[in-house]
């Protein structure tokens, strides 16, 4: 299956979309459908509307965010929900900021998988230049803090780590659309997106080639992992038996904490992952 994220790109380069509408043409009218339903939801219960149900709203000004990475090559995946959203993401999803535009260049070429260098985009020193303590990118201080034990094992400078990084980690997401809470009608089969569908088939590539590779590992983040298991579970019990196939350890502090740590994989596991990103070429070596 062709990766339909290509031609989002090239229609927004092009100009042939619709200002604002940042949706897969395939995902746009059930999200539409599904975005005023919940919206005529939220109006007919006015004050007595509830933090979770005005969470669940998508995100369509924000560009999506599939995966981090490129899935097809990584050796290190990990599977999470969706993108999140705290109201930061903004400024850096506007093109008329100086921000917006360095950072939509890197999205968008993620998105097609045009430029591998800066693919774990998150982690790019780069970025840094586009930050200042008032205005940092969620996502930005997110990833830092979930891979923190790892980048303190990893060798190297900081610009090593990143490019270690992103030569063998990639992130997928169950669902492309940002939002604060996941929205819960897409984890089940019935109402899956296109672009869910075609996430799905990726996976399974990526699964089939596992059983053939020694040098991959696929770790499933979120404590709410019952959609990604429902959906793969007998392929899941074959790599983890074949222990290739690690899942997070609840912590207590909510589905958004995803800390890869001793604690959270187990010591074996954990030092496992580390060792494989360390053996990661750099640029000028592969």
């Amino acid at each position: 299956m062709e990766n339909p994220w290509k031609n989002f790109v090239k229609e927004l380069e092009s100009g042939s979309s619709k200002e604002g509408e940042l949706v897969l043409k395939g995902d746009k009218d059930i999200l539409k459908k599904v975005i005023d339903e919940l919206e005529e939801k939220i109006s007919r219960k006015g004050k007595e509307v509830s933090a979770a149900m005005i969470g669940q709203k998508i995100q369509t000004s924000l560009y999506p965010e599939p995966f981090i990475g490129n899935p097809r090559k990584a050796k290190i995946l990990l599977l999470g929900s969706n993108p999140g959203f705290e109201g930061g993401e903004k400024l850096y999803h506007d093109n008329y900021t100086a921000k917006g535009e360095s950072f939509i260049k890197l999205v968008l070429k993620n998105l097609d998988w045009e430029n591998q260098e800066v693919s774990f985009y998150y982690l790019d020193p780069n970025l840094k230049d586009l930050i200042n303590p008032k205005e940092i990118h969620p996502g930005y201080t997110w990833w830092q803090s979930a891979l923190k034990d790892i980048l303190k094992k990893l060798a190297g400078s900081e610009g090593d780590k990143f490019h270690k990084i992103s030569n063998s980690v990639a992130y997928l997401e169950f669902f492309p659309y940002h939002s604060a809470r996941f929205p819960g009608r897409f984890k089940t089969p019935k109402n899956y997106l296109p672009s869910q569908e075609y996430t799905f088939n990726l996976l399974t590539n990526i699964i089939n080639g596992a059983k053939s590779r020694e040098d991959i590992k696929i770790v499933v983040l979120r404590i709410d992992q019952g959609m990604w298991i429902r959906k793969f579970k007998n392929e899941f019990e074959e790599l983890k038996n074949a222990g290739k196939c690690y899942f997070l350890k609840p912590s207590g502090k909510g589905p958004s904490s995803i800390s890869l740590n001793e604690a959270r994989l187990g010591k074996t596991e954990f030092n496992e992952i580390v060792r494989i990103i360390n053996d990661s070429p750099m640029p000028n070596n592969s």
